[in-house]
């Protein structure tokens, strides 16, 4: 049932008014009506009593047009206004409506029922836009407070990378020392010593290369988690990625008593990751491999062949150990998380060695899996993809379309401006080493030039260009001589979906330089 309501009607034609009154007052709500001719009559009405709703025409003595509707809301915005017109203009109308009345009459066609129907019309969607305004204020309201505690978070983020930074490179500097020491002793450049003497400072030193391998877990997982992991990928030779980490490990195994033992397939294709990751990734498996495995009787054997129907060279690392539960399977690539298989080991780590292994092979465009048997041994795979720049464009525009259907590529063209040496150009290369960042990918195509593809949109690209631009310039200040010139060119930004216009604008026919 409708309620009765209290109106207020402003119009100059006095014999119209009468019969808007008389009208409102016969239906069945029975409206109470003040009726005035001009528009400051009316705020003053408005001033002094409560209405629940405006009829206005839009041609008073003292306003024209839409100005008595603009002046009443105004004043007003929470009141429903119906504008009377003698004009069925589309054109006005619209105005009317976007100016902030809620409906509107044709005077010449109105009818008790259209104005009812008009009047409830203007009060129900007063009150949506009523409640939609304190829908959006609350809306509002719990944006600002969400930015705050996002700015509360990330302050606190940003304290806990800090907080691991300073506590790694706290650690990192003692255990340099006890680590040179110790070998020092073990050399006998301190004085004679016996086999047992040897062997409790390769004991010490085992222990001191556990320590650092967690120190550096540490410092990873920070960085990965602030995505400002410093990644240069290169084409390199694929038996150096185990050739480097296997030094290091053969004393591991010579302290256990492991076996170690390595099998490098000839002929392999050259790769393209940062060899640096895929050496860490080999280092933590192994070392896992061999902290798993029974005292002088364990064997890790550490294989690395082509796997060319997947444009990939793979790794693995395999160990005759206590192998992994099912389900623990399901859960042991997650941060902070330790598998009860190791039960003689003293060593204990963070839980963040293999989390930090899968990051750093994806971070490569490579896989990681696993297979075990319990009591029988564990084989961890990964990959690492080969030399073909192409492919690499695509996998890199493929993981940002996983991660965003929107993400967008900047290509840029770099080339050296002026004499430029070979030593220019390992100053360059250097200068890119320090500079790239995990989303950042780059590709020598010529004796002094670079195809360069930035995560950004083309909003972006001028400040990613003057960053290098930036850091190029601070570089070069702190160095006897300055880098060589760099001159960046904008060759456009694509969607990450969009992988084969992406290879023509990065990949031209021309070889690429290794």
């Amino acid at each position: 049932m409708h309620r009765q309501l209290n109106i207020l009607l402003i119009e100059d034609d006095e014999a119209f008014a009468l019969l808007v009154t008389r009208t409102l007052k016969r239906l069945k709500s029975q409206h109470e009506v003040c009726a005035v001719t001009r528009l400051s009559d009316a705020i003053c009405q408005l001033g002094n009593r409560k209405f629940d709703l405006v009829l206005t025409d839009l041609s008073l003595p003292d306003a024209v047009r839409l100005e008595s509707v603009r002046t009443v809301r105004a004043a007003h915005p929470e009141l429903p206004l119906v504008v009377l017109t003698l004009l069925e203009s589309s054109e006005l109308i619209s105005e009317a409506l976007q100016t902030g009345a809620q409906d509107f009459i044709v005077k010449d066609s109105m009818t008790p029922e259209s104005l009812e129907r008009s009047i409830q019309n203007a009060v129900e969607r007063q009150k949506l836009v009523a409640e939609n305004t304190v829908l959006i204020e609350r809306l509002r309201s719990q944006q600002q407070e969400l930015n705050g505690k996002n700015a509360r978070l990330k302050q606190l983020i940003e304290t806990a990378h800090r907080f691991a930074d300073n506590v790694s490179h706290e650690f990192r500097t003692p255990l340099t020392v006890i680590r040179e020491y110790a070998a020092l002793v073990r050399e006998g450049l301190l004085g004679e010593v016996n086999e047992q003497q040897s062997e409790f400072m390769d004991v010490i030193i085992y222990r001191v290369d556990d320590l650092n391998r967690m120190v550096d877990d540490m410092l990873d997982s920070s960085k990965l988690e602030a995505g400002i992991m410093g990644t240069y990928r290169v084409s390199t030779d694929a038996a150096d990625i185990i050739r480097s980490p296997l030094e290091g490990l053969q004393l591991k195994a010579q302290v256990r008593g492991v076996k170690l033992s390595c099998d490098i397939a000839p002929d392999l294709p050259r790769v393209y990751c940062d060899p640096e990751k895929a050496g860490r990734v080999v280092t933590n498996l192994a070392a896992n491999a061999i902290k798993f495995t029974e005292d002088g009787q364990g064997h890790v054997h550490v294989e690395i062949r082509p796997k060319l129907d997947d444009g990939d060279v793979e790794i693995s690392i395999s160990d005759n150990g206590p192998g992994i539960n099912p389900d623990d399977l399901k859960r042991m690539f997650k941060r902070f998380q330790q598998l009860g298989t190791c039960t003689q080991s003293s060593t204990k780590g963070f839980g963040l060695g293999l989390n930090i292994a899968r990051e750093l092979v994806d971070l490569n465009y490579g896989t990681i899996a696993v297979e075990s048997k319990v009591e029988c041994g564990t084989t961890f795979r990964f990959t690492v993809p080969v030399d073909n720049w192409p492919e690499i464009v695509s996998r890199y525009c493929n993981r940002l379309s996983v991660a965003s259907e929107n993400s967008r590529v900047a290509v840029v063209h770099v080339a050296a401006v002026g004499d430029f040496t070979e030593a220019g150009c390992r100053d360059t290369e250097s200068f890119w080493r320090f500079t790239q960042r995990q989303t950042d990918l780059i590709r020598r195509l010529g004796s002094s030039d670079w195809v360069l593809l930035v995560a950004c949109g083309p909003d972006e690209i001028e400040m990613v260009i003057d960053r290098f631009r930036s850091e190029h310039a601070e570089v070069s200040r702190n160095r006897p001589l300055p880098l060589p010139a760099l001159e960046f060119q904008n060759s456009g930004c694509f969607l990450a979906s969009d992988v084969q216009t992406i290879q023509e604008v990065a990949c031209p026919e021309a070889e690429c330089l290794v």
